[in-house]
């Protein structure tokens, strides 16, 4: 399921949607269907993140246990080594080591970033030694989009459309469709 467009010289010249929009009721994807917006959300949580560091908020060096002191938040992770180290750097380019869940990901449950950082970041174990393997994990995205919440005032998907989505003109462009 996918939906693509090509412009060349400011023109369309490739407009198409391949797939079901829906498979149960056999419904066919269309160039007008919403997709969610999935791993692409990674760029914009590096984007926002970027933006802040800009603003001074915090820097790519800086540890996630004292960027989130800043706020008042008090969050571990499995490993010493790990509390006392880990960057927001190391966060967003899969260096952390810690073992991925992708099981939440699947739940029906809505989980909080707040509540993710807090109560589910603790309980997650360690699969490599910090900095020593590229190990792809989504939830530290999530831990960084957190971090522009606290330090926006606004939600995460708020400050996306109105910094991006907004002034870009991407009026169907979500987070999540439901």
């Amino acid at each position: 399921l996918f939906a693509i467009s090509a412009v060349q010289d400011g023109k369309v010249v490739l407009n198409r949607a391949y797939g079901k929009a829906n498979r149960d009721k056999d419904i066919d994807a269309t160039t007008n269907t919403r997709f969610s917006i999935g791993s692409i959300s990674k760029e914009f949580t590096g984007y926002m993140a970027g933006k802040q560091v800009r603003e001074g908020h915090y820097r790519w060096q800086d540890k996630i246990t004292d960027i989130f002191a800043k706020k008042g938040i008090k969050m571990s992770m499995q490993g010493d080594f790990r509390n006392r180290t880990c960057t927001l750097e190391d966060a967003l380019t899969h260096r952390t080591g810690i073992k991925m869940y992708d099981w939440l990901l699947t739940d029906d449950r809505e989980i909080s970033r707040a509540e993710w950082v807090t109560k589910f970041l603790p309980l997650f174990q360690e699969e490599y030694e910090m900095r020593s393997y590229f190990y792809y994990n989504n939830w530290f995205y999530t831990l960084v989009g957190y971090l522009v919440e606290l330090f926006g005032g606004k939600s995460f998907e708020e400050q996306v459309k109105e910094t991006v989505f907004d002034p870009l003109g991407m009026t169907q462009t979500c987070f999540r469709v439901r």
